[in-house]
Protein backbone atom coordinates (compact mmCIF):
# COMPACT_ATOMS: atom_id res chain seq x y z
CA UNK A 1 0.00 0.00 0.00
CA UNK A 2 2.86 2.47 -1.06
CA UNK A 3 1.56 5.95 0.05
CA UNK A 4 3.30 9.42 -0.93
CA UNK A 5 3.18 12.56 0.76
CA UNK A 6 3.91 15.97 -1.40
CA UNK A 7 4.28 18.90 1.04
CA UNK A 8 5.91 22.07 0.94
CA UNK A 9 9.11 22.81 3.20
CA UNK A 10 7.85 24.57 6.27
CA UNK A 11 10.11 26.19 8.41
CA UNK A 12 8.84 23.99 11.29
CA UNK A 13 10.26 20.72 10.15
CA UNK A 14 13.00 21.69 8.09
CA UNK A 15 14.88 23.01 11.21
CA UNK A 16 14.69 18.87 12.15
CA UNK A 17 15.91 17.88 8.53
CA UNK A 18 18.91 19.74 8.96
CA UNK A 19 19.87 18.58 12.23
CA UNK A 20 18.35 14.75 11.90
CA UNK A 21 16.34 15.09 15.27
CA UNK A 22 12.85 14.95 14.86
CA UNK A 23 11.56 18.08 16.74
CA UNK A 24 8.77 19.64 14.45
CA UNK A 25 6.58 22.77 15.18
CA UNK A 26 4.41 25.08 13.68
CA UNK A 27 2.08 23.24 11.33
CA UNK A 28 0.68 20.20 13.75
CA UNK A 29 -1.34 18.96 10.98
CA UNK A 30 1.34 17.65 8.72
CA UNK A 31 3.55 16.44 11.79
CA UNK A 32 0.53 14.44 13.26
CA UNK A 33 -0.43 12.96 10.41
CA UNK A 34 3.42 11.24 10.16
CA UNK A 35 3.43 10.66 13.84
CA UNK A 36 0.10 9.20 13.36
CA UNK A 37 1.06 6.56 10.48
CA UNK A 38 3.95 5.72 12.15
CA UNK A 39 1.89 4.68 14.89
CA UNK A 40 -0.07 2.37 12.93
CA UNK A 41 3.26 1.28 11.73
CA UNK A 42 2.64 2.36 7.77
CA UNK A 43 6.27 4.06 6.61
CA UNK A 44 5.80 6.95 3.78
CA UNK A 45 7.38 8.44 1.29
CA UNK A 46 7.80 11.83 2.37
CA UNK A 47 8.80 14.49 -0.56
CA UNK A 48 9.07 17.99 0.71
CA UNK A 49 9.39 20.69 -2.24
CA UNK A 50 10.96 24.29 -1.67
CA UNK A 51 8.31 26.67 -3.63
CA UNK A 52 10.91 29.51 -2.98
CA UNK A 53 14.43 30.48 -2.83
CA UNK A 54 13.72 31.62 1.22
CA UNK A 55 12.63 27.54 1.29
CA UNK A 56 15.20 25.33 2.47
CA UNK A 57 18.36 27.28 2.55
CA UNK A 58 20.62 24.57 3.91
CA UNK A 59 19.16 22.14 0.79
CA UNK A 60 20.96 22.93 -2.62
CA UNK A 61 20.61 19.20 -3.52
CA UNK A 62 17.76 16.70 -3.53
CA UNK A 63 18.37 15.14 -0.22
CA UNK A 64 17.15 12.03 1.72
CA UNK A 65 17.01 12.07 5.54
CA UNK A 66 15.67 9.49 8.21
CA UNK A 67 14.26 9.80 11.77
CA UNK A 68 15.36 7.33 14.32
CA UNK A 69 12.02 7.44 15.32
CA UNK A 70 9.73 7.11 12.42
CA UNK A 71 9.96 4.66 9.87
CA UNK A 72 9.27 7.24 7.06
CA UNK A 73 11.61 8.16 4.03
CA UNK A 74 11.83 12.05 3.56
CA UNK A 75 13.19 13.35 0.67
CA UNK A 76 13.85 17.33 0.26
CA UNK A 77 13.82 18.59 -3.24
CA UNK A 78 15.46 22.60 -3.77
CA UNK A 79 14.11 25.07 -5.19
CA UNK A 80 15.60 25.09 -9.30
CA UNK A 81 17.45 28.60 -9.99
CA UNK A 82 17.16 29.99 -12.87
CA UNK A 83 18.15 34.01 -13.80
CA UNK A 84 15.14 35.49 -15.20
CA UNK A 85 13.84 38.80 -14.60
CA UNK A 86 9.71 37.02 -14.70
CA UNK A 87 8.76 35.67 -11.50
CA UNK A 88 6.30 33.65 -13.13
CA UNK A 89 8.94 32.29 -15.90
CA UNK A 90 11.01 31.03 -12.52
CA UNK A 91 8.21 29.81 -11.14
CA UNK A 92 7.15 27.93 -13.89
CA UNK A 93 10.61 26.86 -14.34
CA UNK A 94 11.06 25.24 -10.79
CA UNK A 95 7.47 23.81 -10.57
CA UNK A 96 8.54 21.63 -14.11
CA UNK A 97 11.69 20.04 -12.80
CA UNK A 98 9.94 19.27 -8.93
CA UNK A 99 6.57 17.75 -10.90
CA UNK A 100 9.07 15.73 -13.34
CA UNK A 101 11.17 14.49 -10.06
CA UNK A 102 7.83 13.47 -7.94
CA UNK A 103 6.23 11.78 -11.16
CA UNK A 104 9.16 9.93 -11.42
CA UNK A 105 9.47 8.90 -8.03
CA UNK A 106 5.58 8.53 -7.29
CA UNK A 107 4.69 6.28 -10.72
CA UNK A 108 7.85 4.55 -11.72
CA UNK A 109 10.10 4.25 -8.81
CA UNK A 110 7.64 3.60 -5.83
CA UNK A 111 4.74 2.51 -7.78
CA UNK A 112 2.63 4.70 -5.42
CA UNK A 113 -1.45 3.31 -4.87
CA UNK A 114 -1.78 6.77 -3.43
CA UNK A 115 -0.49 10.76 -3.46
CA UNK A 116 -1.44 12.70 -0.69
CA UNK A 117 -0.73 16.67 -1.78
CA UNK A 118 -1.07 20.05 0.18
CA UNK A 119 -2.69 22.56 -1.21
CA UNK A 120 0.49 24.15 -2.19
CA UNK A 121 0.66 21.07 -4.92
CA UNK A 122 -2.78 21.00 -6.26
CA UNK A 123 -1.84 21.40 -10.01
CA UNK A 124 0.91 17.99 -9.37
CA UNK A 125 -2.35 16.52 -7.50
CA UNK A 126 -4.23 16.83 -10.50
CA UNK A 127 -1.36 15.72 -12.53
CA UNK A 128 -0.80 12.50 -10.65
CA UNK A 129 -5.14 11.90 -10.89
CA UNK A 130 -5.02 12.13 -14.36
CA UNK A 131 -2.35 9.44 -14.25
CA UNK A 132 -4.52 7.04 -12.97
CA UNK A 133 -3.38 7.39 -9.20
CA UNK A 134 -5.75 7.94 -6.67
CA UNK A 135 -4.99 11.65 -4.71
CA UNK A 136 -6.08 12.79 -1.19
CA UNK A 137 -5.87 17.41 -1.67
CA UNK A 138 -4.69 19.05 2.24
CA UNK A 139 -6.18 22.21 2.68
CA UNK A 140 -4.70 24.10 5.88
CA UNK A 141 -7.53 26.16 5.32
CA UNK A 142 -8.41 27.85 1.62
CA UNK A 143 -6.62 30.91 2.08
CA UNK A 144 -6.59 32.69 -1.16
CA UNK A 145 -8.16 30.01 -2.95
CA UNK A 146 -11.42 31.70 -1.48
CA UNK A 147 -10.56 34.35 -4.40
CA UNK A 148 -12.51 31.87 -7.15
CA UNK A 149 -15.39 32.87 -5.54
CA UNK A 150 -15.29 35.74 -7.12
CA UNK A 151 -16.25 34.55 -10.12
CA UNK A 152 -14.60 34.20 -13.28
CA UNK A 153 -12.26 36.81 -13.84
CA UNK A 154 -9.97 35.83 -10.73
CA UNK A 155 -10.29 31.96 -12.36
CA UNK A 156 -9.21 32.96 -14.97
CA UNK A 157 -6.25 34.78 -13.62
CA UNK A 158 -5.08 31.70 -12.46
CA UNK A 159 -6.68 28.48 -14.82
CA UNK A 160 -4.48 25.78 -14.00
CA UNK A 161 -5.20 25.93 -10.30
CA UNK A 162 -9.02 26.68 -11.08
CA UNK A 163 -9.33 23.58 -13.15
CA UNK A 164 -7.06 21.60 -10.94
CA UNK A 165 -10.03 21.66 -8.48
CA UNK A 166 -12.01 20.21 -11.64
CA UNK A 167 -10.35 17.01 -11.47
CA UNK A 168 -12.00 14.26 -9.59
CA UNK A 169 -9.55 13.16 -6.84
CA UNK A 170 -10.39 10.71 -3.74
CA UNK A 171 -10.47 13.32 -1.32
CA UNK A 172 -10.50 16.76 -0.16
CA UNK A 173 -9.99 17.22 3.20
CA UNK A 174 -9.54 20.74 5.13
CA UNK A 175 -8.76 22.08 8.73
CA UNK A 176 -11.88 24.28 9.79
CA UNK A 177 -10.27 27.35 10.34
CA UNK A 178 -13.03 29.89 9.39
CA UNK A 179 -11.48 30.47 5.74
CA UNK A 180 -14.97 29.84 3.26
CA UNK A 181 -14.25 26.13 2.77
CA UNK A 182 -17.91 24.83 2.35
CA UNK A 183 -18.65 27.51 -0.21
CA UNK A 184 -15.27 26.84 -1.91
CA UNK A 185 -15.69 23.29 -1.66
CA UNK A 186 -19.22 23.34 -3.02
CA UNK A 187 -18.52 25.70 -5.59
CA UNK A 188 -15.30 24.65 -7.25
CA UNK A 189 -14.94 21.22 -6.84
CA UNK A 190 -15.45 18.49 -9.08
CA UNK A 191 -19.29 17.31 -8.13
CA UNK A 192 -17.75 13.77 -7.96
CA UNK A 193 -14.92 14.72 -5.35
CA UNK A 194 -15.75 13.58 -1.51
CA UNK A 195 -14.91 16.35 0.80
CA UNK A 196 -14.53 16.71 4.59
CA UNK A 197 -13.87 19.72 6.63
CA UNK A 198 -12.39 19.35 10.38
CA UNK A 199 -11.61 21.15 13.27
CA UNK A 200 -8.22 20.54 14.40
CA UNK A 201 -7.52 18.73 17.17
CA UNK A 202 -5.78 19.68 20.58
CA UNK A 203 -3.08 18.73 23.07
CA UNK A 204 -3.84 17.84 26.60
CA UNK A 205 -3.64 21.10 28.41
CA UNK A 206 -1.08 22.04 30.91
CA UNK A 207 -2.27 23.40 34.22
CA UNK A 208 -3.32 27.20 34.07
CA UNK A 209 -0.89 29.40 36.05
CA UNK A 210 -2.13 31.52 38.91
CA UNK A 211 -3.53 34.90 37.58
CA UNK A 212 -1.10 37.73 37.89
CA UNK A 213 -0.98 41.53 39.30
CA UNK A 214 -0.82 42.39 35.79
CA UNK A 215 -2.92 40.85 32.87
CA UNK A 216 -0.87 38.63 29.94
CA UNK A 217 -1.81 38.91 26.52
CA UNK A 218 -0.75 36.11 23.84
CA UNK A 219 -0.81 36.17 20.14
CA UNK A 220 0.82 33.29 18.15
CA UNK A 221 1.13 33.57 14.28
CA UNK A 222 3.09 34.82 11.49
CA UNK A 223 4.49 38.33 11.94
CA UNK A 224 2.66 39.46 8.59
CA UNK A 225 0.17 41.80 8.10
CA UNK A 226 -2.46 39.36 7.02
CA UNK A 227 -2.05 37.46 10.83
CA UNK A 228 -2.38 41.21 12.71
CA UNK A 229 0.64 41.21 14.09
CA UNK A 230 1.39 44.87 13.28
CA UNK A 231 -1.93 46.00 14.13
CA UNK A 232 -1.41 44.01 17.88
CA UNK A 233 1.64 46.41 18.21
CA UNK A 234 -0.03 49.55 17.62
CA UNK A 235 -2.90 48.55 19.83
CA UNK A 236 -0.22 47.61 22.63
CA UNK A 237 1.50 50.93 22.02
CA UNK A 238 -1.56 52.67 22.34
CA UNK A 239 -2.39 50.84 25.84
CA UNK A 240 1.04 51.54 26.96
CA UNK A 241 -0.19 55.48 26.70
CA UNK A 242 -2.65 55.12 28.42
CA UNK A 243 -0.87 54.17 30.80
CA UNK A 244 -2.61 50.91 31.17
CA UNK A 245 -0.50 47.82 33.03
CA UNK A 246 -0.03 44.61 30.53
CA UNK A 247 2.47 41.69 29.69
CA UNK A 248 2.68 40.49 26.27
CA UNK A 249 4.03 37.63 24.21
CA UNK A 250 3.88 36.57 20.77
CA UNK A 251 5.09 33.55 19.10
CA UNK A 252 6.01 34.15 15.59
CA UNK A 253 6.48 30.37 14.42
CA UNK A 254 10.20 30.09 13.13
CA UNK A 255 10.08 33.61 11.56
CA UNK A 256 12.36 36.10 12.20
CA UNK A 257 11.67 38.91 15.16
CA UNK A 258 13.87 41.53 13.81
CA UNK A 259 11.59 43.23 12.46
CA UNK A 260 9.04 43.67 14.98
CA UNK A 261 11.60 44.14 17.81
CA UNK A 262 12.72 47.16 15.64
CA UNK A 263 9.18 47.91 15.61
CA UNK A 264 8.40 47.74 19.38
CA UNK A 265 11.25 49.64 20.27
CA UNK A 266 10.05 52.63 17.88
CA UNK A 267 6.43 52.17 20.06
CA UNK A 268 8.02 52.29 23.17
CA UNK A 269 7.29 48.63 23.89
CA UNK A 270 10.90 47.15 24.87
CA UNK A 271 10.64 45.65 27.94
CA UNK A 272 6.23 44.61 27.57
CA UNK A 273 6.62 42.68 24.60
CA UNK A 274 8.28 38.95 24.41
CA UNK A 275 8.95 37.64 21.03
CA UNK A 276 9.48 34.41 20.56
CA UNK A 277 10.70 32.75 16.80
CA UNK A 278 10.91 29.06 17.37
CA UNK A 279 9.37 27.30 20.49
CA UNK A 280 9.15 23.27 20.77
CA UNK A 281 5.58 22.36 20.51
CA UNK A 282 6.12 20.79 23.64
CA UNK A 283 6.47 24.03 25.24
CA UNK A 284 3.74 26.04 23.59
CA UNK A 285 1.42 24.92 25.81
CA UNK A 286 2.83 26.85 28.87
CA UNK A 287 2.75 29.94 27.02
CA UNK A 288 -1.32 29.49 26.45
CA UNK A 289 -1.04 28.27 30.42
CA UNK A 290 0.09 31.48 31.24
CA UNK A 291 -1.61 33.64 29.21
CA UNK A 292 -4.99 35.22 30.52
CA UNK A 293 -6.07 36.99 27.05
CA UNK A 294 -5.63 35.46 23.54
CA UNK A 295 -5.96 37.92 20.33
CA UNK A 296 -6.62 36.51 16.68
CA UNK A 297 -6.31 39.24 14.25
CA UNK A 298 -6.32 36.32 10.54
CA UNK A 299 -7.93 38.23 7.91
CA UNK A 300 -8.51 34.69 6.35
CA UNK A 301 -10.24 33.02 9.40
CA UNK A 302 -10.19 32.89 12.98
CA UNK A 303 -10.67 29.20 14.32
CA UNK A 304 -6.99 28.17 13.09
CA UNK A 305 -5.11 25.72 15.47
CA UNK A 306 -3.81 28.41 17.54
CA UNK A 307 -6.89 29.67 18.44
CA UNK A 308 -8.52 25.64 19.80
CA UNK A 309 -5.08 25.93 21.57
CA UNK A 310 -6.57 29.07 23.53
CA UNK A 311 -9.93 27.80 24.11
CA UNK A 312 -8.37 24.49 25.07
CA UNK A 313 -6.55 26.28 27.85
CA UNK A 314 -8.97 28.39 29.13
CA UNK A 315 -8.43 31.90 27.76
CA UNK A 316 -10.60 34.89 27.03
CA UNK A 317 -11.19 35.26 23.52
CA UNK A 318 -10.79 38.45 21.68
CA UNK A 319 -11.15 37.74 17.80
CA UNK A 320 -11.13 39.27 14.71
CA UNK A 321 -15.35 39.60 13.70
CA UNK A 322 -17.14 38.46 10.87
CA UNK A 323 -17.44 41.32 8.10
CA UNK A 324 -21.24 41.34 6.88
CA UNK A 325 -22.00 39.88 3.57
CA UNK A 326 -18.61 37.79 2.95
CA UNK A 327 -18.26 34.21 4.07
CA UNK A 328 -15.11 34.89 5.90
CA UNK A 329 -15.45 33.50 9.39
CA UNK A 330 -19.29 32.44 8.96
CA UNK A 331 -17.77 29.25 10.55
CA UNK A 332 -16.33 30.84 13.51
CA UNK A 333 -19.45 32.87 14.15
CA UNK A 334 -21.61 29.72 14.24
CA UNK A 335 -19.28 28.06 15.89
CA UNK A 336 -17.94 30.49 18.80
CA UNK A 337 -20.92 31.91 20.05
CA UNK A 338 -20.89 35.63 20.69
CA UNK A 339 -20.43 35.39 24.86
CA UNK A 340 -17.71 33.29 24.15
CA UNK A 341 -15.36 35.71 21.95
CA UNK A 342 -15.10 39.09 22.04
CA UNK A 343 -15.38 40.70 18.63
CA UNK A 344 -12.83 42.88 16.96
CA UNK A 345 -14.66 45.22 14.11
CA UNK A 346 -12.37 44.15 10.81
CA UNK A 347 -12.99 48.17 9.55
CA UNK A 348 -11.14 49.69 12.71
CA UNK A 349 -8.90 46.89 13.95
CA UNK A 350 -6.47 48.97 16.13
CA UNK A 351 -8.89 51.47 17.74
CA UNK A 352 -11.60 48.87 18.65
CA UNK A 353 -8.58 46.39 20.18
CA UNK A 354 -7.19 48.74 21.97
CA UNK A 355 -11.00 49.61 23.68
CA UNK A 356 -11.34 45.75 24.12
CA UNK A 357 -8.33 45.03 25.92
CA UNK A 358 -8.56 48.06 27.67
CA UNK A 359 -12.14 46.98 29.68
CA UNK A 360 -10.87 43.95 29.73
CA UNK A 361 -7.33 45.87 32.05
CA UNK A 362 -9.45 47.53 33.72
CA UNK A 363 -12.11 45.21 35.12
CA UNK A 364 -10.10 41.56 35.42
CA UNK A 365 -13.47 39.92 36.60
CA UNK A 366 -14.50 40.09 33.04
CA UNK A 367 -11.57 38.45 32.24
CA UNK A 368 -12.29 35.39 34.78
CA UNK A 369 -15.92 35.18 33.50
CA UNK A 370 -15.06 34.95 29.94
CA UNK A 371 -12.03 32.53 30.83
CA UNK A 372 -14.72 30.46 32.47
CA UNK A 373 -17.29 30.69 29.36
CA UNK A 374 -14.02 29.22 27.40
CA UNK A 375 -13.42 26.47 29.38
CA UNK A 376 -17.21 25.47 28.60
CA UNK A 377 -17.10 25.56 24.99
CA UNK A 378 -13.97 23.36 25.29
CA UNK A 379 -15.98 20.31 27.16
CA UNK A 380 -18.31 20.48 24.08
CA UNK A 381 -16.16 21.54 20.84
CA UNK A 382 -12.83 20.02 20.96
CA UNK A 383 -11.54 16.41 20.67
CA UNK A 384 -7.78 15.15 20.79
CA UNK A 385 -5.46 15.41 18.04
CA UNK A 386 -4.83 11.14 18.64
CA UNK A 387 -9.01 11.15 17.73
CA UNK A 388 -8.56 13.70 15.11
CA UNK A 389 -5.64 11.91 13.01
CA UNK A 390 -6.88 8.52 13.49
CA UNK A 391 -10.16 9.51 11.18
CA UNK A 392 -7.80 10.93 8.79
CA UNK A 393 -4.94 8.03 8.68
CA UNK A 394 -8.56 5.21 8.58
CA UNK A 395 -9.74 7.44 5.64
CA UNK A 396 -6.54 7.95 3.48
CA UNK A 397 -5.75 3.75 4.12
CA UNK A 398 -8.72 3.13 2.60
CA UNK A 399 -8.44 5.07 -0.04
CA UNK A 400 -5.38 3.09 -0.70
CA UNK A 401 -6.43 -0.25 -0.01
Amino acid sequence: MPIVIVSRLNSGIARSLETGCWEPHGIPALYKLLEGFATQQTSLDVILLCKSEQDGPAFRRITEVRFETLPHRFTVVPYYRLPLPSSKLRTLYNDCLQFAHVVWRVYVARRARLVYCDRSNLVLAAICRLLGLRTVVRFLGVAHFADFLDGWPARLRSPLLFLSLKVPHSWVVCSEDGSPGRELFRTCLNRRTPARILLNGIDAPVPRAPAGAIPRVLFVGRPTTGKGAEDFLQALSRLHQRGRSFDAAMLCGGYDTRPLNEQADRLGLLGRVTFEQRVPHDQVSAHYARADIYVSLNRLGNLSNTVLEAINHGCCLVILGREAGLPTDAATARILPEDAALRVARQNVIEDLTAILERLIDDPEQIRLRQERTLDLRDNLLRSWTERIDEEVRRIRWIAR
